[in-house]
């Protein structure tokens, strides 16, 4: 047994379904509008010979005054003719022609073998329900055919087998096309015509879209060129940025080293800054040195007025006592702690100075 799901979907339903808006495609009416018609000399029931003008849907349209043709056909005259008016509920197409072929075969008086038809459908709207008014016409096939044998003197020189025309009851100054004989070869020309101008409909709008979108896309591109000339710049510079950091990092590192040596004192100027400074009855017990701090620690005979000598030399700043001078039972000199901050090159310009 034939199993066409797949996934729980009968996949033929879907494609069907998706399928059946488009079948409808022929009769849309910008589509009907780019189907060229295809002009048809009529040879009429007296021998006269008129240029019509037939569309793909059957609408015919003429006569015209002057003009060629490479499709003939031939009007049957009424004798040969069975006309009948149908009316038939909306359908859809391909539901529509099954129902006017039933029609046909169940009216015709002919044998199944013997019968040809046409058919013309006017779409009629009567309040909310549509319907549609079908005139049939019908004729004996072999009765056609001993008539186009006896006509085709006057056919013209046409490329193609000539189509079988009735001239409309219902419809004055219209005709009807019979089934089976050369009016395929006029559609298949009404199709070509039509895919081709869809073809050019086509080709304008992909071009008018591409015209919309160049500007965008030269500034994509533009922006592109541009991310790459960055991208080939920065692989370029890669070697100088990086010489560049090291040199920036070799500068911090020398800055460093000489805020490094300008907060150190050297001891021995520093000595000899302080032996000139200080007095003889001065003597220390402890000499700190941090950065250009200078702690002293020892014994004078008066810390106030060492605190006020050391305050007027010249690179001696910030002169204090963390701790308050004490001076020992019995003892002549006082105990002292003096912080200071010492410029030795201030200190050792003044002294050039001096003479």
């Amino acid at each position: 047994m034939e199993n066409d799901r797949f996934l729980g979907l009968r996949w033929r339903s879907v494609w069907a379904a998706v399928a059946k808006p488009w079948q409808q495609a022929p009769g849309w009416f910008w589509v009907r509008a780019l189907t060229p018609s295809v002009p048809v000399t009529l040879v009429g029931v007296d021998g006269g010979k008129v240029l019509w003008v037939a569309s793909l849907h059957g609408d015919i349209t003429g006569p015209q005054s002057q003009g060629r043709a490479d499709h003939a056909a031939v009007e049957l005259p009424q004798a040969l003719v069975l006309h009948r008016c149908v009316t038939l509920p909306q359908l859809e197409e391909s539901e529509l022609q099954r129902a006017i072929e039933l029609e046909a075969i169940a009216s015709s008086p002919f044998p199944a073998g013997d019968l040809c038809w046409g058919h013309r459908a006017i779409h009629l709207v009567q309040g909310a329900v549509s319907q549609v008014e079908v005139e049939l016409v019908l004729a004996s096939r072999r009765q056609v055919e001993e008539y186009l044998a006896g006509r085709g003197a006057l056919l013209p020189d046409v490329r193609c087998a000539p189509e079988v025309w009735a001239r409309s009851e219902a419809t004055p100054g219209q005709y009807l096309v019979f089934q089976g004989f050369g009016e395929q070869a006029r559609r298949a020309q009404h199709r070509l015509g039509r895919t081709l101008n869809l073809m050019i409909v086509g080709f304008i709008v992909v071009l008018v879209v591409l015209i919309a979108i160049t500007p965008t896309l030269q500034l994509r591109a533009r922006a592109i060129e541009a991310v790459k000339a960055y991208d080939d710049l920065h692989t370029r510079s890669r070697n100088a940025v990086a010489s560049r950091e090291a040199l920036v990092r070799s500068s911090e590192r020398v800055q460093q080293i000489e805020n490094l040596l300008h907060e150190t004192l050297d001891p021995v100027q520093a000595l000899n800054l302080l032996t000139r400074a200080l007095r003889d009855d001065t003597s220390l017990t402890a000499l700190y040195f941090k950065g250009r701090k200078v702690t002293l620690e020892g014994q004078t005979t008066n810390a106030a007025e060492l605190m006020q000598l050391l305050g007027k030399q010249p690179g001696f700043e910030d002169v204090v006592a963390p701790v308050p001078a004490t001076r020992g039972f019995g003892s002549n000199k006082d105990n002292f702690k003096i912080e200071f901050m010492l410029d030795a090159s201030r200190a050792a310009a003044s002294e050039r100075a001096t003479p």
